[in-house]
C-alpha cells in the first residue's frame, strides 16, 4: 500500500481548521460519540471517537490500507501492558466515508470528567495523551483533517491535564515540529517509545512527569530489539 507523504503542510487556512475547535467529553472504554462541526464554508462534517467495535474496526482498516506493517492486535497488547486505552478520532464524510482517522493512547487515568479549571491541580503530571497513528485518505489530504484532529487532540488532553505525545517516525517528526512538537530526550521515553524505529516528540507545555510510572534505565544500555519495527506514521492533511 502506499503510505502517505508525511511532511505535506499547509500555507493557508483550509475549511477544516478554520473551523472552532469544539470540546470533546472521551467515551467509556467500549463506547464512541458523534460531534458535527461546521467549515467555514457551511459544510457539515462528523467526527466519531470513542473505542467501540464498530470505530475500531473502520478505522484499524483504514489504517492497514495505508501501513502495511501495522499490527494492532500487537501493538494493543504493547499499550494494554501498560494499562493505556487505545482511542480513536476520525473524519467521516458527508458521504460515510471515513476520510481521516488518528489513534491516540490514554496512559493514565483519565475515568473523571474533565476539569472545570484552567489549571492544572498540581506540579506533577499522572495522564499522558500519545497520538502513535494519523492518515487521510489520498483523496481527501490537503483539507487540513488531520490538523483539525490534532487540534481537538490537544484540546483533550489540555482539559483533562495530561501531557501531549506523539511518536513518529523518523521522516515525519519535521511535520509534527511543525505543529508544536520538539523532539522528548528525558526520560519518559523509556515508559512511552515503545518501538525502535520511532522517536518520542512533546508539547514544549508538558508538565514534569510522575517518575514512579518511569522504568528503571536498561542496565545494558540496549535498545529494545523489537524486529517487527511497527511504529507510528503519517501526517498529512
Amino acid at each position: 500500500p502506499k503510505v502517505a507523504a508525511p511532511h505535506r503542510s499547509e500555507t493557508a487556512m483550509t475549511d477544516a481548521t478554520a473551523a472552532q475547535v469544539p470540546d470533546v467529553n472521551l467515551e467509556a472504554a467500549g463506547e464512541a460519540a458523534e460531534l458535527v462541526y461546521t467549515t467555514r464554508n457551511g459544510e457539515a462534517k462528523v467526527i466519531r471517537h470513542g473505542s467501540s467495535l464498530d470505530l475500531i474496526s473502520k478505522s484499524t482498516n483504514l489504517l492497514n490500507d495505508e501501513f502495511a506493517e501495522t499490527d494492532p492486535e500487537k501493538d494493543f497488547e504493547k499499550w494494554n501492558g501498560l494499562g493505556a486505552r487505545t482511542y480513536f478520532l476520525s473524519v467521516v464524510e458527508p458521504s460515510g466515508v471515513m476520510g481521516c482517522t488518528m489513534r491516540i493512547q490514554l496512559d493514565g487515568d483519565f475515568s473523571s470528567a474533565p476539569s472545570p479549571w484552567g489549571y492544572a491541580p498540581t506540579d506533577i503530571c499522572t495522564k499522558r495523551l500519545v497520538v502513535d497513528y494519523v492518515v487521510t485518505i489520498e483523496e481527501l489530504q490537503g483539507k487540513g483533517y488531520a490538523s483539525f484532529l490534532l487540534e481537538l487532540v490537544k484540546r483533550i488532553a489540555a482539559r483533562y491535564h495530561a501531557n501531549c505525545y506523539v511518536l513518529a517516525l523518523e521522516d515525519s517528526c519535521v511535520y509534527w515540529m511543525s505543529k508544536g512538537f520538539e523532539l522528548e530526550s528525558g526520560p519518559i521515553d523509556r515508559r512511552l517509545n515503545l518501538f525502535p524505529d520511532t522517536h518520542l516528540l512533546k508539547l514544549p507545555t508538558n508538565r514534569p512527569e510522575d517518575e514512579s510510572v518511569i522504568p528503571p534505565p536498561d542496565e545494558d544500555g540496549a535498545e529494545d530489539e523489537d524486529e517487527d519495527g511497527d511504529g507510528m506514521e503519517g501526517g498529512e492533511d
